[in-house]
This record gives structure tokens, C-alpha cells and sequence, in this order.
């Protein structure tokens, strides 16, 4: 393929993107790294088996490929950030390219660019399962466009079930796009009359490369477990009986909704040229796939509301986005009286873009003139070091309760926690079938040190039974602070077991 000079220019301003905000991520912007992403990678190290040591209730493809990065760097944290930066190096890459399949060189710059500027906003500075799921969403929009003209539907419906299946052992979310897009080409069947028997093999074909790799992580886990009772529990079961929605439910406030309008204004003009459409060809079918996957995607902030659960949406979002507003800049050229009256409206947006979400969040962190903050994670380094120092340096911890705000505590002075390794803090996990197995892994650890943080998410309504163990086994040491209140260095009064 030979490049023309508009697309070396094209790719100048992709490098330049791609380049800055990886800059950004990687030294700049503060970042959310909690224990999921640290401390569960380094027990998993320990040779602690997930669900099995480690109570979890998402998939479990996030943490064995976070696993598979701790090689690459000097420490988990490390692993945790090169990860991160290279994900989102990766969805740039990709969401430059489904544009430039779409609509050429200019959407594959407008794309590209909407997603480097918008990626603040929608949580980015946090790694979590969406970040892993989004590469794979910007894929399908891909793959939909290249395979359909070269392979038959089944073929077609294979593959994606193949993604799909991996999308699902990221997040059980990834079930809804599953049958979004089940529901989707169904009714499109339903809509041209084609015969039920194409149908049904089609979904089946996306239903069998979905199985593929469940299938298989099911058979790796048991033949690392020998069972896969924890695997059921933790990923299936448990977020039925954990009454999640009841304790940590969150809707988007009047403020988070009026901070995302502007990032959605291409998604009208997307949709009116969507059903302006008549035939059904490759262009509607890609379109059709890429509002499925960006309404169904964006269901992962229920039942709990946060910019970070948008991840997976936004490089659908940013190809939607560009791929229109290349368009209006080409439509532009059959009125010639308002040709530069289009075309700079249009090269307008990303400017605004840039000063609404792309610069603010790297201005005030320079602005702030304080060291680059990791939260979940910055705050407890002080903390870890004042207790590795009064402990000395060879006992160990139990952090009660523990949460994603404190839990890297553990990682921090390098002390294992239980057998069983559960958040505490968070009501959703002490229930009736869990509480006993959280109290007897402490019982059985007997642990010399406690660090207590009192109050923390009520801890004293919904863990009592842990508590009672821990007053009658335990005294107050020191008392210590750290950035969100008051801590409490226990140490064992009675002889330990």
C-alpha cells in the first residue's frame, strides 16, 4: 500500500497522540493501582490459588495475564503500570486503525485522537477488567469489516465468539454483549426473512467459539486445583446471594452525566446516518455492530456508577465519533458556498475536545506540584514503612478490614495475608457462606499484628464475630495515622497457636 502525503500526515499526528498520552500515564496523570492489580498478582506469585486463597467474585483472565507480566518489571507495581500504558497504547493503535478501515486516513486521526483525549475522563488512569475488554471491542468493529466480505457468516460468527469467549473470562459483563449481539442479528434475520436454519447455525457458531476458551481456562483450573467448587462459587454463584446492588449500588450523578454529554454530540448524526441507510451493506452491518457493542459495553456502570467502568465503551465511542466526523468533513465539499464553514467546524471539535478533557487533567497535575500520586496505593507507603519499623523485620500483619483503599498494605511490607484472602470491608462479602471461612483463616494464621482501622465501612455492624476475636486475643499497641484517619497497631496478648 502506498502512502500519500495525507497520510504520512495522518500518522505524525497518531505517533504525536499515541506519544503524549503515554507520556502522560506513564509520569503525569495520578493513577489507581489497588490490590486487585498489585497485591493479587504478587500472592498468585506466593503460589496462592485464586478463589481458592484469594476470594474474588470477577473472571480471572485480568489476573493471570497481570501475572504474566510481573517478569517484565523490577515489582508488581511496576508490572501494574507498563501493563496499563501498553493497553492503552494498544486501543489507540486499534481504534486508529478502525477508523482508517471506515473512512481513510482523516477518521482514523479523528478517532485516534478522540480517544488519546478523551481517555481521562473515562477512567483511564485505573487498570481494571474494562481496559483489558476494551482492545477486544475495537477488534470485533474491526474484524466485522475485514472478514465479512472474504468468509461466510459462519466463519464469521466463529471468530467472534473466539473474542467473546476471552471478553467473557475478563468480566462476566461481557455476557451481555454476547447476547446483545445474539438479540441484534437475530432480529436482522427476522427483518430480511431469511431462512431460521442460517440463523440458528450462526448463533451456534458464535456460541461454540465462545465455549472455546471458557472451556479451556475451566479444564487449566482444575487441573491446577483438582476442583472447581471455589471457581463456581466466586464467579457464578456468589454475585447472585451477595446482595451487591442492595450495599453498592451508585447512580451517575447530575455532574458526572453533564461532564460526558459532550464526549456523545457524534452519536446523533451516527444514528440519523445510520437509518438514512437503505441496503444492508458491509458499511450499515459494521454500524449496526458498533452502536450494539457501544450501548451493550456501556451497561458495565450497573449497579455501581464509575467513569472507570466506561473503559471497554470509549474506543467504540472514539471510532463512532471519528469515522462521522470525517464524514461531515467530506460531505462538506458539495456545498461549495459553506465548504470552509464545515471543514473548519469540524477541525474545530478536536481542539475543543482537547481543552475540555484533554488538557485540564494534565494541567492540574502539574499544577499541583506534588509527586505523581498512585491512589490505593500512595498513601499506605508512610503508613507500611511506621509499621515495619515498630514491628520489626521479619513479623507479619493482618490488615483489618481490608478494602482496595488498604489492602496493598500487605504488598507494601511484603507479609502474606490468610490462607484466605477476602475484603473485609465490604459487606457484599461477609455473608453467611464466607464470614466463617474469614474467620477461620485468621484463627488458624494467628497472626502477631493486626492493623485496625476503626470504622471502615461499618465494619462493626457487619463483622462482629471478627472483631470478638480480635478483642479478646488482642491489645492496643500504638496508635498511628495515615491520610484518611486514625490506625491501630494491635499485637496478640495470648500465646500464639
Amino acid at each position: 500500500m502506498r502512502i500519500n502525503k495525507i497520510g504520512w500526515i495522518s500518522i505524525a499526528i497518531t505517533a504525536v497522540a499515541v506519544g503524549t498520552q503515554i507520556h502522560a500515564y506513564l509520569y503525569i496523570l495520578p493513577l489507581s493501582l489497588g490490590p486487585r492489580v498489585i497485591l493479587q498478582p504478587w500472592l498468585m506469585q506466593q503460589n496462592y490459588l485464586l478463589y481458592k486463597n484469594i476470594a474474588d467474585e470477577h473472571s480471572p483472565l485480568m489476573y493471570f495475564l497481570l501475572l504474566a507480566a510481573q517478569p517484565l518489571a523490577s515489582n508488581s507495581l511496576e508490572a501494574a503500570k507498563l501493563t496499563l500504558v501498553l493497553l492503552i497504547g494498544l486501543i489507540a493503535l486499534l481504534t486508529f486503525w478502525a477508523g482508517w478501515e471506515s473512512g481513510g486516513w482523516l477518521s482514523g486521526t479523528f478517532s485516534v485522537l478522540f480517544f488519546a483525549l478523551w481517555t481521562p475522563i473515562f477512567g483511564y488512569s485505573k487498570l481494571w477488567h474494562e481496559t483489558f475488554l476494551a482492545p477486544l471491542y475495537i477488534l470485533l468493529v474491526i474484524l466485522w469489516r475485514i472478514l465479512i466480505p472474504s468468509r461466510t457468516n459462519t466463519h464469521l460468527f466463529f471468530t467472534t465468539g473466539l473474542l467473546l469467549g476471552v471478553a467473557l473470562l475478563i468480566k462476566q459483563h461481557a455476557l451481555l454483549v454476547i447476547l446483545a449481539i445474539a438479540l441484534w442479528h437475530s432480529l436482522n434475520s427476522w427483518r430480511v426473512r431469511r431462512p431460521a436454519q442460517y440463523l440458528l447455525w450462526e448463533i451456534a457458531f458464535l456460541f461454540f467459539g465462545v465455549s472455546l476458551p471458557v472451556s479451556a481456562f475451566t479444564i487449566y483450573y482444575w487441573l491446577q486445583t483438582g476442583t472447581l467448587k471455589e471457581l463456581v462459587f466466586w464467579v457464578i454463584i456468589f454475585n447472585f446471594i451477595n446482595h451487591y446492588t442492595q450495599w453498592a449500588s451508585l447512580r451517575p450523578s447530575v455532574d458526572h452525566i453533564r461532564l460526558l454529554v459532550p464526549a456523545y454530540l457524534m452519536l446523533p448524526p451516527f444514528i440519523a446516518n445510520l437509518l438514512n441507510q437503505g441496503r444492508q451493506d458491509i458499511r450499515r452491518i459494521q454500524e449496526e455492530l458498533g452502536l450494539v457493542l457501544l450501548v451493550s459495553s456501556s451497561l458495565m456502570i450497573y449497579p455501581r456508577f464509575g467513569f472507570f467502568h466506561l473503559q471497554a465503551s470509549l474506543p467504540v465511542l472514539a471510532w463512532v465519533s471519528g469515522t462521522t466526523l470525517a464524514n461531515i468533513f467530506y460531505e462538506g465539499r458539495k456545498s461549495k458556498s459553506s465548504l470552509y464553514l464545515i471543514r473548519g467546524l469540524v477541525c474545530s471539535l478536536p481542539l475543543l475536545w482537547m481543552l475540555y478533557a484533554g488538557i485540564p487533567p494534565v494541567y492540574n497535575a502539574l499544577r499541583s506540584g506534588q509527586p505523581r500520586k498512585i491512589y490505593e496505593y500512595s498513601d499506605l507507603v508512610p503508613l507500611a514503612n511506621e509499621i515495619r519499623q515498630r514491628i520489626g523485620p521479619t513479623d507479619c500483619i493482618y490488615v483489618l478490614p481490608d478494602d482496595e483503599a488498604t489492602a496493598n498494605l500487605y504488598y507494601l511490607t511484603q507479609c502474606k495475608p490468610p490462607e484466605l484472602w477476602a475484603p473485609t470491608s465490604y459487606p457484599w462479602f461477609m455473608i453467611d457462606t464466607v464470614k466463617p471461612q474469614i474467620v477461620s483463616a485468621l484463627e488458624k494464621a494467628s497472626p502477631v499484628w493486626i492493623v485496625y482501622f476503626p470504622g471502615r465501612w461499618g465494619i462493626e455492624q457487619h463483622g462482629q464475630e471478627l472483631l470478638n476475636y480480635v478483642q479478646e486475643n488482642y491489645h492496643l499497641e500504638a496508635t498511628l495515622s495515615w491520610a484518611e484517619g486514625e490506625v491501630w497497631l494491635l499485637r496478640r496478648t495470648s500465646p500464639q497457636k
